[in-house]
């Protein structure tokens, strides 16, 4: 029995469960930065693209 003695995820056995856990837990986060400024500028692209569509249908 473990109780009161620390395990760790690599102490239990091989299951599916025990591999997406250990690819969440060894797995690097992700640059939410980058993430952010790509997000930026591609609502930024798609703003101008509306703006550009909205003032050919008035000029027509």
């Amino acid at each position: 029995m473990t109780y009161g003695k620390p395990i760790s995820w690599r102490d239990f056995p091989d299951s599916p469960g025990k591999r997406i856990l250990e690819e969440i837990l060894t797995t690097p986060r992700p640059d939410f930065t980058q993430l952010d400024k790509d997000v930026a500028a591609y609502e930024k692209k798609r703003a101008q693209e509306r703006k550009l569509r909205t003032t050919e249908k008035d000029q027509k």
